[in-house]
């Protein structure tokens, strides 16, 4: 078992931004290491698309399938 690692980025001009910084299993959990300080980021934006077998979001119980933006 594992987890998808969202991390938040604040931008210099306003505003956070998610990235997805790969899966994690839960025996690495422990190592990772938080950034810190000013940071340049390069990447690839997609828009998120909800699959057809996928079941909707649950915020009231924090449950996410999908990112919905």
């Amino acid at each position: 078992m594992g987890y998808h690692l969202l991390l938040p980025f604040r931008r210099s001009t306003g505003g956070v931004i998610f990235v997805n910084t790969g899966w994690v299993d839960e025996e690495g959990l422990e190592a990772i290491e938080i950034p810190r300080g000013t940071r340049r980021l390069e990447g690839i934006v997609r828009i998120p698309v909800k699959g057809f077998f996928t079941p909707p979001n649950r915020p009231a119980t924090k449950d996410w399938y999908w990112p919905d933006v």
